[in-house]
């Protein structure tokens, strides 16, 4: 049994060598496959490469708007806004400044009445 599976194996090795080798440069179906695997990894490259381009040009813009916004003259123009008007009522303008303080009621209450 075992010498007719080892001819056999060997005439199945001679047949296989005698046959001619698939080459995919001349089979039409290997191309297209490959026509499509390379068209899929081109998509998927173009997909990767515009993310990261609008990514890119979102976080500049995010940068751009924040050196803008924290540049030196827009936050001394921010500070100048939220000073009081000299046309503002006094009273209110002491009120303002003790809530920023955040005084307790008794130091607020004392500096008030002129005993602090």
């Amino acid at each position: 049994m075992e010498k007719l599976k080892l001819k056999n194996f060997i005439m199945a090795m001679e047949k296989a060598a005698k046959e001619d080798f698939h080459d995919p440069k001349k089979c039409r179906e290997c191309r297209d496959h490959e026509s499509a695997i390379d068209t899929a990894a081109a998509e998927r490259n173009f997909i990767r490469i515009k993310t990261r381009d609008t990514r890119q040009r979102v976080m500049e813009d995010h940068y751009h708007k924040h050196l803008v916004k924290m540049d030196s003259i827009n936050l001394i123009a921010d500070i100048a806004r939220s000073l009081p008007r000299h046309t503002d009522d006094p009273q209110d303008i002491e009120d303002q400044l003790f809530k920023g303080l955040n005084l307790s009621k008794s130091v607020t209450q004392n500096r008030v009445n002129g005993n602090g």
